[in-house]
């Protein structure tokens, strides 16, 4: 999930942040031969393969009951993250103070994934969307106007969802009035995975690892505002949350 995490359609490779943080600083930090493999799969699938023990983990994750029932979750997250809505730029929301303010809206979002508690109220009217690449699509379909609002419970997919499609023009971020969230690797229950969890808390403690993921996503975004021939709209410039 970009900026985070994005998969290469060219070299067939994972990259971003979340990849060079978990590959240079956090594997060294747990075993000398640790190495991570990075799978692209649809959420829904992950979490399945996770608890039959296929996958030993995955990336990016809020807190849930649910998924802590069923998964590990280390004590350490490695980042926070700051709840949005986002609409075209000509849509008459310009601020969100109340849960009512998001009532007339059809809101996309990916399916299964986590919603942050502001946003769990059973009036919200909700288009779900599963598969690859959602949220480069949900944003392309809101530039488009084929979506109304798409939610996030995070800022940066959206700044960079909507630089990689092109749509960052179109499009106005508001803030959730909530705290941020906390964004942790996952771990599997299964028995041969035994110790993984562990290993990986005792690896961020030794590195600081939430400042060292701080510095290097601080740093891709910057490059990649550069890289692009149009700055960001002044939309995409939310107030910054501390972590």
């Amino acid at each position: 999930m970009g900026p985070h995490i994005v998969y290469n359609t060219k070299t067939h490779q994972a990259e971003g942040p979340l990849v060079e943080f978990l590959s240079q600083h956090i594997a060294p930090a747990m075993n000398t031969e640790m190495n991570f493999v990075f799978i692209e799969m649809p959420l829904v699938r992950v979490l399945t393969e996770m608890k039959k023990g296929t996958v030993a983990g995955a990336a990016m994750f809020g807190y849930t009951e649910a998924r802590a029932h069923n998964h590990l979750y280390p004590r350490n997250n490695f980042a926070q993250m700051q709840a949005v809505i986002a609409v075209r730029k000509d849509h008459p929301l310009e601020q969100i103070e109340t849960i009512e303010d998001l009532y007339p809206l059809k809101i996309t979002y990916v399916q299964a994934a986590i919603l942050t508690p502001f946003v769990k109220d059973q009036n919200l009217n909700w288009e779900w969307t599963s598969g690859n690449n959602v949220w480069r699509r949900n944003l392309q379909k809101l530039a488009a106007g084929r979506a109304e609002a798409v939610y996030s419970p995070q800022v940066a997919n959206i700044i960079y969802g909507a630089i990689d499609s092109g749509v960052e023009k179109k499009i106005r971020i508001l803030l959730l009035p909530e705290p941020p969230q906390k964004l942790y690797t996952l771990f599997s229950k299964h028995p041969k995975h035994k110790g993984l969890l562990e290993r990986y808390d005792k690896a961020m403690d030794k590195i600081n690892g939430r400042l060292i993921y701080k510095e290097i996503m601080n740093r891709h975004l910057n490059s990649q505002l550069h890289s692009t021939s149009q700055q960001p709209a002044q939309a995409l410039e939310p107030p910054q949350t501390q972590q």
